[in-house]
């Protein structure tokens, strides 16, 4: 075989190379682009037929009157307990959602079961309830991802944690288009939540988000012990006292 003979089937070969990686990369891209995380909660935490489900929802929304808030609602912090045991409250919550407008909601939560270095963000596909499915805003998390390396994709962190997954039907309910993009972290550090914080505020672009802080801000006090807890915080959280919010 003459040289350029072999320079002619060397382009070629490579051309077929070439080709065949984008073809596969383009169909492992849309199989992971429509890959399904599928309620792993509903049942335990919430009702799994869909017309008891929207029925509950929409029952603790309705006991709840829409308050004319100052300025522009940007997060909400919310319980993650069954709802059999927070629904109502959160419902106060997400009634305020009610006539507003989200191109993107981050879902920010801790993650139970397992261990996270960093955050885990969910980076594609679908987040599916007995209400529907939802759309992982997959071009503002692969933003995210990218502006530390402490920001990664841990499938196994999101799998069966219930943080994130139990605010999806009150969003659905109050929200009528709208993608997610779900972190799940365990460092509560002030560094590492600053980080967090600018990473956000860097990527959204001009893209309107909400952000949910998915957190039970106390376990089986009694009620009045729980409301003093939680004046607390709520005290240092209008004042942005950060330093007196950690201590407590």
């Amino acid at each position: 075989m003459s040289k350029e003979s072999k320079m002619c089937f060397t382009r070629t070969f490579l051309s077929f190379v070439f080709l065949f990686f984008c073809i596969f990369s383009q169909g492992v891209a849309e199989a992971y682009e429509s890959k399904v995380r599928r309620a792993r909660w509903s049942g335990p935490f919430y009702d799994d037929s869909p017309k008891a489900l929207r029925e509950t929802v929409e029952g603790f929304l309705k006991k709840v009157d829409q308050e004319k808030l100052p300025g522009k609602l940007i997060a909400l912090i919310l319980p993650h307990a069954g709802y059999v045991y927070s629904g109502q409250v959160a419902a106060y919550a997400y009634r305020q959602l009610e006539g507003e407008d989200f191109d993107t909601v981050i879902l920010l939560g801790p993650s139970h079961r397992v261990p996270v270095r960093g955050a885990s963000v969910y980076a594609q596909g679908w987040w599916k309830t007995p209400l529907g499915k939802v759309k992982v805003d997959s071009e503002l998390a692969g933003e995210i991802i990218s502006k530390h390396q402490s920001f990664h994709f841990d499938e196994k962190a999101h799998k069966d944690e219930h943080s994130l997954e139990v605010q999806l039907p009150f969003l659905q309910a109050t929200l009528k288009d709208f993608e997610i993009v779900p972190i799940v972290v365990n460092d509560s550090s002030e560094e590492f939540c600053q980080l967090l914080a600018d990473a956000i505020v860097s990527a959204k672009g001009k893209k309107k988000i909400l952000i949910i802080a998915s957190t039970d801000m106390s376990h089986f006090h009694p009620y009045g012990k729980a409301c003093l807890i939680d004046g607390v915080a709520i005290r240092d959280l209008e004042n942005f006292n950060l330093d007196s919010l950690r201590k407590h």
